[in-house]
């Protein structure tokens, strides 16, 4: 049987992307057939999607049909609503699911990882958000924040949307950890967990070489090396899923 996760955020930017592949490492190294699906892509052809990047840094994830792995990308970097109004087409939660569903009974799924779009409460249709399609799924969810000033804010808001929803949430990864962490930055791990009940379940730092390149793919190979061994020790040693 497939296991799933939903991976969302505190909102855009926070780098749900890096964080999928780090979990996409983390299954790979345990001998698991992981496929990542991005039901909702925007800003396609502004820069590489946020499949190849996953595809860049984990190499041996499966490769999926397009329309499965994606069954909807925009030129847009928007909400996914204004992104299909701006092509003058609309999102059908249906099609979505249709694609999840046949993915989840594929037999070379073993780990399926599903990519959101900005946050929990970005809009797909008039009437259908981002948490709207992860409770259609039904699976668990994992929320990407930031280490920064915040913080705490945007997650505890981010879970109690979760929590009204009765989403089952897996836990939270803390993305763009300084790697010389001050008190503002390890105080708010330890707050978060402790008003929300939530695990802490990955802390990833911040990576020089993320801040150099516009995109991995113009990262010299040692560089990129080094940034995909630090990414997957973040995960092998605190992923609790």
């Amino acid at each position: 049987m497939t296991e799933s996760f939903f991976i969302t955020g505190t909102g855009t930017g926070v780098g749900k992307t890096i964080v999928t592949a780090g979990i996409a490492g983390h299954f790979l190294s345990q001998g698991r057939n992981v496929s990542v699906m991005k039901p909702v892509q925007t800003g396609e052809g502004k820069s590489v999607t946020d499949l190849e990047t996953i595809r860049t840094i984990v190499p041996g994830i499966n490769t999926l049909p397009k329309l499965l792995a994606t069954p909807y990308s925009f030129s847009l970097p928007a909400s996914p609503l204004l992104a299909a109004r701006s092509e003058n087409r609309e999102i059908n939660p249906e099609t979505i699911m249709k694609a999840f569903k046949e993915l989840s009974l594929r037999k070379e799924v073993d780990v399926l990882l599903v990519e959101g779009a900005g946050g929990l409460l970005v809009p797909l249709t008039e009437d259908f958000l981002m948490a709207d399609l992860i409770s259609e799924m039904n699976i668990p969810a994992i929320l990407v924040s930031t280490a920064g000033l915040g913080t705490v804010n945007h997650t505890l808001l981010s879970i109690e949307a979760m929590k009204k929803r009765n989403l089952e949430i897996a836990g939270i990864v803390i993305n763009k950890m300084p790697l010389n962490p001050g008190i503002v930055e390890k105080d708010n791990i330890k707050t978060i967990e402790r008003i929300c009940g939530v695990p802490v379940i990955a802390v990833v730092s911040e990576f020089d070489s993320l801040k150099k390149y516009k995109n991995l793919n113009d990262c010299p190979k040692n560089e990129f090396a080094d940034f995909a061994n630090q990414l997957f020790s973040a995960f092998k040693i605190g992923i609790k899923v």
